[in-house]
């Protein structure tokens, strides 16, 4: 996708050209006589006549102009195809509604899960919502987490012996629904899924063939950084999880109700204009608490827009894994950005 220092580059370039293009048949101009043009209009003859610096420029004009119009439409090609192009999720008549709990003064996991349910239990009741669900952050955010997979076999938990690097969400039960993922196989998470429980994940098709060399991996398992069994409840269709020009990457959801955060990305379908539901939803969360400072509160669209010219990657997968196994389980945030709490670091 384009950047905004190439955009820029290319600006700069354009104006640079139009001057130098411009200034030399204007120097041409001056320097010629009028009289002497006028005397000797239509007696030479133009048969043989060597080439001006000018007929030069000109080419050389010409054929920029044509590189750059061809650029235009390989560009505004690869933008139509990004416009269409399969997201894994459909932000279409989408509200998402995003706040972090503890600039509330939530600071236990219990009372920012009771705030959650709460919320999304209102939410849900809204005339015109669909479907809602909500989760730590959002596919395409700038701010997802990476954590390493191992093999269910595996003794030895040391970076060098991971099967690979995997995006992590946290998300409540609806919440792939809400968002538009289809759920190709297995169940959804369950608000029974809690941290007394089992622990359990859905993940997308890449993450199953990277891992089992197929896309059948319900009850299959595999293991975290801590060594922790995790068993696969649900297969999910591939999608774009940090930027639209990735290649396909593996993705894997934990239910929120095991871990908990109190990062909130509230994700509400509606059948009706988003504009109608935003005053709505921001009367929701004020009823519950009018502490809660919301982040961000619009149309999922209008927010995926600014994706369109974040760079490919802030840092290599290896860096990123390497901060996620740094991470500590406590419920301090992390101290590298972007921000994020620490029961982010994957499970």
């Amino acid at each position: 996708m384009p950047q905004p220092s190439l955009i820029l580059m290319a600006f700069v370039i354009s104006v640079f050209a139009g001057i130098v293009f411009g200034v030399m048949p204007l120097r041409q101009i001056f320097k010629t006589d009028p009289n002497d043009t006028i005397k000797g209009g239509g007696s030479q003859s133009t048969a043989g006549r060597r080439w001006a610096l000018r007929d030069v420029l000109l080419a050389a004009q010409i054929a920029l102009c044509c590189v750059t119009v061809t650029a235009a439409f390989v560009s505004l090609r690869g933008l139509g195809k990004t416009l269409t192009m399969d997201l894994g999720f459909n932000p279409k008549n989408v509200l998402l509604t995003q706040f972090d709990l503890s600039q509330a003064a939530y600071t236990g996991d219990a009372a920012a899960e009771h705030f959650q349910r709460q919320l999304l239990e209102r939410v849900s009741q809204i005339p015109g919502v669909e479907a809602a669900g909500y989760a730590n952050t959002t596919p395409v955010s700038g701010d997802a987490s990476m954590t390493g997979v191992y093999a269910q076999q595996t003794a030895d938990f040391r970076p060098s012996n991971k099967s690979f690097d995997t995006y992590i969400y946290d998300i409540s039960p609806g919440y792939l629904n809400a968002a538009g993922t289809p759920l190709l196989a297995g169940r959804d998470v369950s608000f029974t899924d809690t941290a007394k429980t089992p622990r359990v994940a859905i993940v997308n098709q890449e993450f199953a063939r990277r891992l089992f060399n197929s896309e059948h991996a319900i009850g299959r398992y595999f293991k975290n950084k801590d060594g922790v069994s995790i068993q696969i409840v649900g297969v999910t269709a591939d999608g774009k999880y940090f930027t639209l020009s990735e290649d396909p990457q593996a993705a894997a959801f934990f239910p929120i109700t095991q871990k908990g955060t109190t990062s909130t990305a509230l994700v509400a379908r509606t059948q009706r204009d988003t504009g109608d539901m935003v005053a709505a939803i921001r009367q929701v969360v004020s009823d519950l608490d009018r502490s809660v400072p919301i982040r961000e509160l619009s149309p999922w669209n209008t927010q995926l827009s600014l994706s369109f010219f974040r760079p490919k990657s802030p840092r290599s997968p290896s860096a990123s894994s390497a901060l996620l196994d740094s991470c500590s389980p406590s419920p301090a945030p992390s101290a590298s950005p972007p921000i994020r709490s620490a029961s982010e670091c994957a499970s």
